[in-house]
C-alpha cells in the first residue's frame, strides 16, 4: 500500500483536534495527508486530494504499544491512533509515482471513520484497513468504512487488490453502504482483483448493504479469517467467481446471509476456493439468491460451489432458505438494482438500500 514512502505533503504527528476542512492537496510526489504517532480526534472533511505520488490519506502507524498480556506476546513500539475521520472528501488520481498507493490506508488505529468519500483512479486498492497478518492481537477496533463510492481501481496495473481490503483482527468494524465498481487488476499472473477482500486473519468485520459490481475476478474474497459476516449485499457483474474462499480452517470462516449474487458472464461461477467440497462445511450460508443471468439453461447445475452443485451445497446445510432465482432488478443492465415489488429476495428478508447515498 505504498507504506515504504515515509513522507507526505501534510504530516501530522502526536496531535489532537487537528481539522482540515475544504482544503486541496494536489500535484505532490509522496502521500497527501498522513496522521500518525498516537494522534487523536483529527478530521479531514470536504477536502480534495488529487494527483498524488502514493496514497491520498494515511491514518495510523505500522507499530503500536500493546498492554497487559499483549505486552508479552508482542514487542512493538509506539501507541496507536484513535478517532481519526475522513469524511465527505474526493480522493483521486493516486499512485502516480509509486503505483501501490491507495485511497485511504488505515493501519494500527481504532474508532476511526472513512465515510461518504469519492475514491477513484488508483492503481492498487481503494481503502486498505489493518496492519497485522494472521490472528495476532491488534488495536484495530470499531472502525467504520461506510457509504463510500469507490471505483476505477487497479486500472490493469497491479494485482492482489480490492475496492476495500482488510487485514488482521478488526472486531467491531463495519463496511456498510459502499458502492464499489470497476476493480480491474493485472491479468497476466499474480492474484486477481476483488470488490471486498478479507485477507490474512481478518476477523470480526460486518459487510452489509454494499453494492459490488463489475469487479473483474470476484465480488468477495476471503483468504483466511473468522467471524466475518457478509449480509444483505448485492454482488454483481464479476467475470470469474462471486465468492472466493482461499483457505479452509477448523472454524467457521465467514457467514453469507441474505445476499443477492447475480452474474451475466456465462463463464462465471457462484463460488470457488482451495480445498475439497467437503470443507465447505466451515462456511455458514442461508437465504441467499443466486442467479446466473447469462446462462440460458438456468439449471441448478449451472451454479457451482467449489465444484459442488446446488443439491450438494444444500445437503451440506447451506441455503436451506436460499434460491436459484431471478431477483427481479428493475434494469440491471443499466445499473438500476432496484428490486421490483414481487422480488423473491424481499420474501427472504433482503432489505433494500439506497446505494446512491454512497460518496
Amino acid at each position: 500500500a505504498g507504506y515504504n514512502v515515509k513522507s507526505a505533503a501534510i504530516d501530522v504527528q502526536e496531535s489532537e483536534g487537528i481539522v482540515f476542512r475544504s482544503c486541496r492537496v494536489a500535484h505532490v510526489g509522496a502521500h497527501g495527508i498522513w496522521i500518525s504517532k498516537a494522534s487523536k480526534d483529527c478530521l479531514v472533511e470536504h477536502c480534495l486530494i488529487e494527483d498524488v505520488g502514493a496514497s491520498a490519506v494515511l491514518l495510523g502507524d505500522e507499530a503500536w504499544q500493546p498492554t497487559g498480556y499483549q505486552q508479552i506476546e508482542l514487542k512493538r513500539k509506539g501507541p496507536h491512533c484513535e478517532r481519526l475521520h475522513v469524511k465527505d472528501s474526493i480522493l483521486r488520481h493516486g499512485g502516480r509515482v509509486l503505483e501501490a498507493g491507495v485511497g485511504v490506508l488505515l493501519a494500527q488505529a481504532s474508532d476511526c471513520e472513512i465515510v461518504h468519500n469519492d475514491i477513484y483512479d488508483f492503481r492498487y486498492t481503494g481503502v486498505s484497513a489493518g496492519w497485522t497478518w494472521g490472528y495476532a492481537p491488534t488495536p484495530v477496533r470499531n472502525n467504520h468504512i461506510d457509504f463510500n463510492r469507490i471505483h476505477h481501481i487497479g486500472q490493469g496495473r497491479l494485482s492482489d487488490m480490492a475496492g476495500i481490503y482488510t487485514l488482521g483482527d478488526s472486531c467491531g468494524t463495519t463496511v456498510r453502504g459502499n458502492w464499489i465498481s470497476d476493480v480491474n487488476g493485472y491479468r497476466n499472473g499474480g492474484s486477481p482483483a476483488w470488490g471486498l477482500y478479507t485477507d490474512e486473519g481478518s476477523r470480526g468485520i460486518l459487510f452489509t448493504s454494499n453494492l459490488v459490481e463489475r469487479c473483474r475476478s470476484g465480488a468477495v474474497h476471503q483468504h483466511f479469517g473468522m467471524e466475518n459476516v457478509f449480509a444483505n449485499n448485492i454482488l454483481s457483474g464479476f467475470e470469474e467467481f462471486g465468492v472466493w474462499r482461499s483457505k479452509s480452517e477448523p472454524h467457521v470462516t465467514f457467514e453469507l446471509q441474505r445476499n443477492i449474487i447475480y452474474w451475466s458472464d456465462p463463464r462465471a461461477k457462484a463460488m470457488t476456493g482451495r480445498g475439497t467440497t467437503a470443507e465447505l462445511t466451515n462456511v455458514v450460508a442461508d437465504a441467499n439468491i443466486w442467479w446466473p443471468a447469462g446462462d440460458r439453461s438456468k439449471g441448478k447445475s449451472s451454479v457451482s460451489f467449489l465444484g459442488a452443485d446446488w443439491s450438494e451445497w444444500r445437503r451440506q446445510g447451506h441455503d436451506g432458505n436460499g434460491l436459484i432465482a431471478d431477483p427481479l432488478f428493475v434494469d440491471a443492465k443499466n445499473l438500476d438494482f432496484t428490486l421490483k415489488p414481487d422480488s423473491p429476495a424481499l420474501k427472504l428478508g433482503f432489505k433494500p438500500f439506497d446505494y446512491s447515498r454512497a460518496g
